[in-house]
């Protein structure tokens, strides 16, 4: 049997460096299957990045520009850092941005105490949501906009896969997807 030696660093908290960047510190996170990925240095991987991209927390500190938010404002964020110059963010289709990244692969993610966002990427979160819930507000998003690119109707049908595998990061997506069909009120079938 072999160890693995694993090594906490104090990281260099984030700063301003443009005028639209806000500093969360980070109080719930979410784990992804793309982090796993990255663990195992598979997909984008920087050796000694900060993985994490599922989160929210409070506004410790906001660019000059940034007006929508005050220090201890409660947010949740958008992980994927778009240009909002290229032909595909002109046209709305930011996730076939150019120059897309999401932050935990090549840019410090949230596994830390702080993370750094552009005030673009940031949601104020209402007061009746709590850190927890408001973690899984970016994945929750992806599994709605699944659905919503089905146009599924009341009583269409509709397979979750990988509900009860606890061990597999497949779970929680396939929880969510399920409550999402349950909402849409289609015949769902689980399917391990």
């Amino acid at each position: 049997m072999t160890s693995k030696i694993y090594v906490l660093k104090k990281l260099t908290k984030p700063v301003i460096t443009s005028p639209t960047d806000v500093i969360i510190k980070v109080k719930a996170t979410g784990i992804c299957g793309s982090d796993t990925s990255r663990y195992k240095k598979l997909g984008p991987y920087q050796k000694g990045m900060t993985f994490g991209h599922e989160f929210s927390g409070i506004v410790e500190n906001v660019g000059s520009q940034v007006t929508s938010l005050t220090v201890g404002d409660r947010v949740t964020g958008c992980p994927a850092i778009v240009c909002h110059q290229c032909a595909q963010c002109e046209q709305g289709n930011y996730s076939r941005c150019e120059s897309l990244y999401v932050i935990g692969s090549l840019e410090p993610g949230c596994f830390a105490e702080f993370v750094k966002l552009p005030i673009s990427n940031v949601l104020k979160l209402p007061d009746n949501v709590d850190f927890t819930t408001a973690a899984m507000v970016e994945p929750s998003a992806v599994v709605a906009h699944g659905f919503y690119k089905t146009n599924m109707k009341p009583g269409a049908y509709s397979g979750n896969y990988g509900m009860w595998q606890h061990r597999s990061v497949s779970y929680p997506m396939g929880t969510k997807s399920l409550v999402q069909a349950t909402s849409l009120q289609s015949i769902s079938t689980i399917i391990n």
